[in-house]
């Protein structure tokens, strides 16, 4: 079931539902990485992190949840970078955010993650709710 493809709207009370529901189990989730990563010591920002967090914002409203995207998209007047540089272009994001991670100032490391994920649009949907959940993990 993809809500966006039955209602046609992302405005539909049901989709609106389910984005609110998948809201909270992406927060959830976003805790259990928290805990999970100070426990074993272990801050690092991974692919496989950020395609979940995107799984948990997106799942049952868009297709591709969990894929980068595999198509061109365009956010109001902006065009990201073609579908076929995603993947290599968030390659180099994850490991520059892993180099600076104990060096960088938080808020400025904060401010990069946000603005280069909203550059790439890695996904189809929900790469604002990604980098928003992914800039929360710095401040633990």
């Amino acid at each position: 079931m993809i809500l966006f493809d039955l209602s046609g709207s992302e405005a539909n009370p049901v989709y609106q539902s389910m984005a609110i529901s998948n809201g909270d189990r992406q927060f959830s989730f976003l805790q259990a990485l928290v805990d999970a990563a100070l426990a074993s010591d272990q801050k690092f920002l991974s692919d496989t992190l950020l395609k979940a967090l995107n799984f948990h914002a997106i799942a049952c409203l868009h297709t591709s949840a969990r894929q980068y995207r595999p198509c061109r998209v365009t956010v109001g007047t902006y065009e990201p970078p073609p579908e076929f540089m995603v993947p290599g272009l968030m390659e180099n994001f994850v490991n520059t955010v892993n180099k600076q991670w104990e060096a960088a100032d938080p808020i400025a490391l904060s401010a990069f993650i946000l603005w280069r994920l909203n550059y790439i649009h890695p996904f189809i949907n929900g790469n604002g709710r990604t980098a928003v959940q992914r800039h929360t993990l710095l401040y633990v």
